[in-house]
């Protein structure tokens, strides 16, 4: 099975937050997660050898230079097409976003979880 964690908060800190929560899904689920997160959580550093951790996914939207590969409406497309091509089987947004609910739902991510 394969799962999408998308936590898109900014920073270390909101990324600490959600770590229980992380592994609790990676441990019902038997199943180790990817997650989608900015890159400023640094999540890379700090979840390389987690197990719970399956793959990290940088969300770049939020490039310094304006050009952020997620950016934009053909960015969502984008991301779409690159969640899409992993075939993921459920997802877990920890946002009460729309874009993220469409995101999921256009990558053909059967069941999706959101607050």
């Amino acid at each position: 099975m394969k799962v999408l964690v998308i936590q898109n908060r900014k920073g270390i800190g909101d990324l600490v937050i959600f770590l229980p929560y992380i592994f609790s899904i990676s441990k019902t689920l038997n199943s180790p997660v990817s997650l989608l997160v900015k890159e400023n959580t640094k999540a890379k550093e700090l979840l390389k050898n987690n197990p719970y951790v399956n793959e990290i996914i940088i969300l770049d939207r939020d490039n310094k230079s304006g050009i952020g590969r997620h950016k934009g409406f053909s960015g969502t497309l984008n991301l779409v097409n690159e969640l899409k091509n992993k075939k993921f089987d459920q997802s877990f947004i920890f946002n009460s976003s729309l874009r993220y609910a469409i995101i999921a739902r256009l990558a053909g991510i059967k069941k999706r979880y959101q607050y």
